[in-house]
């Protein structure tokens, strides 16, 4: 049985010019005009408070086009563990907020997938996405 361990560097976090509703509001914004579909948005920081808990503002966007992920499931099916694709947005204790991602090219290489058009195409959408949610020069 082989294991593959994620690690820090295999994340991208990237510091964002807006506030933690604005950034979130901007990536929901741009993957509706888009076409992209969300299939959730979990808000950690409200479910901590239905705990009794206390949680720094937390958001996860988990999006994708099933049309494209099925193109990568066919190769390598086991990807459903990390497919739809994710985004994260936090505010740290300074009031700094953070868009992070695992980059395609962290799971073509975790899953083996052959490089495509498809990888490459997905990895620009990520940048994109990312540079339009957190800056303020976005594409």
């Amino acid at each position: 049985m082989n294991f593959i361990a994620a690690s820090a560097q295999e994340r991208i976090q990237i510091q964002s010019d807006f506030s933690f509703e604005e950034t979130s509001e901007r990536l929901t914004q741009t993957l509706g005009e888009k076409n992209i579909k969300i299939f959730a948005v979990i808000d950690h920081h409200a479910e901590a408070s239905t705990a009794g808990l206390t949680l720094l503002p937390t958001r996860l966007i988990i999006f994708g086009s099933p049309k494209v992920g099925t193109l990568l499931m066919q190769e390598q099916q086991s990807i459903g563990l990390d497919l739809p694709l994710k985004m994260l947005i936090t505010e740290d204790v300074h009031g700094r907020v953070w868009l992070t991602y695992i980059p395609v090219v962290q799971l073509q290489q975790s899953y083996a997938l052959s490089p495509s058009a498809v990888i490459e195409n997905i990895g620009k959408l990520q940048q994109l996405l990312a540079q339009k949610a957190t800056k303020n020069n976005g594409l």
